[in-house]
């Protein structure tokens, strides 16, 4: 029967002392000291403190605690890159400012190759002093054909801690920035140095909204701002959403008027037929014969009296004003009427 033994590593304790040191009123920068390195950070930075660990061996388990100055820091989010979705992992914050996480996988993780363990994030909330002591405790395992090799320790073992500004920046591009209503079209932005999820608003969700992944959908005519925002840090594109083209139709045929009736009096024809319009209809003569002449709301024709026999034309602009969804459109024509 395989024997399966895993040692735990009592201790790896590296001392990182983040001191923030004492300011006057009037300074709002904290300098922290990290791996016997200083660096300085203003009040309301975005901090990432990143451990990476170098393993002899795989590891199965493990956990860690981390201390931190709430006077001084608050914690944002914290995610562990190689231990990924497929790990068990959690992390809380209690009353003693404690961060504490752990793992645990049926097969080997393997950080021989060195990578970071954890980043945190941190939000500098004031000046003031602290420390920040990382305690790492880990159980390994090695095989060696069927049997597997006790470790009183992880030989060779090290850890490295960074922490730095983050600078993060925000893009955002459109697929299209006009688009029809009813129609989508997707934002996207592209971040650096990214917190957490980034955020999508528009400026008017009447005109048009968006959904958490960027996807932007014409509920009103007009033009919004859509915003997408990480960290604090924001870039907005603007959208157009346009009425939908006009779908009006129209037809046409020649009209006939007698000689004899025109001696006593004017005549009324119809040569143009309106259909599928989107709002009111409205005609307009833009050129032809001075017999003809058009009722602007009715589109019929009238022929003057006195008309002579012959054929007449004329060119009509028929234009429909649309309405809340679609746009208003025109369409010219050419009527005849044939005086007999």
């Amino acid at each position: 029967m395989k024997k399966s033994i895993a040692i735990l590593l009592s201790v790896i304790m590296l001392l990182s002392c983040v001191s923030v040191i004492s300011a006057s009123a009037a300074d709002t920068t904290a300098t922290v000291n990290v791996a016997g390195s200083d660096a300085s950070f203003a009040k309301g930075d975005t901090l990432v403190y990143s451990v990476k660990l170098k393993t002899a061996n795989p590891i199965v388990n493990g956990q860690f605690y981390l201390d931190y100055p709430a006077n001084v820091l608050s914690i944002q989010e914290v995610n562990f890159p190689v231990v990924g979705s497929t790990m068990v992992y959690n992390y809380t914050e209690n009353s003693d400012n404690l961060l504490s996480f752990n793992f645990s996988k049926t097969s080997s993780l393997d950080f021989t190759g060195g990578a970071v363990l954890a980043n945190v994030y941190f939000k500098v909330t004031n000046t003031g002093a602290g420390a920040v002591p990382f305690k790492l405790n880990i159980e390994a395992m090695s095989s060696l054909g069927s049997d597997l090799i006790l470790k009183d320790e992880i030989e060779g073992s090290t850890v490295e801690e960074s922490i730095r500004k983050l600078n993060t920046k925000v893009t955002v591009k459109a697929a299209s920035t006009k688009i029809k209503l009813g129609a989508t079209t997707t934002v996207k932005a592209t971040v650096t140095d990214q917190l957490g999820k980034t955020t999508f608003k528009s400026s008017d969700s009447k005109i048009a909204s968006v959904s958490s992944t960027g996807k932007v959908k014409g509920i009103k005519a007009g033009s919004v701002k859509i915003t997408a925002t990480n960290n604090g840090k924001s870039a907005s594109v603007t959208i157009k959403v346009e009425k939908k083209a006009q779908t009006m139709k129209v037809a046409t045929k020649a009209a006939t008027a007698k000689v004899s009736a025109l001696k006593k009096k004017a005549a009324t024809v119809a040569p143009i037929k309106v259909t599928k319009n989107q709002g009111k209809v409205t005609y307009k003569k833009v050129s032809g014969k001075a017999q003809l002449t058009i009722n602007k709301t009715t589109g019929k024709v009238t022929v003057k009296k006195g008309t002579k026999k012959g054929k007449y034309t004329a060119k009509i602009k028929v234009t429909a004003a649309g309405n809340a969804t679609y746009a208003s459109g025109s369409k010219t024509v050419t009527i005849t009427v044939n005086v007999k």
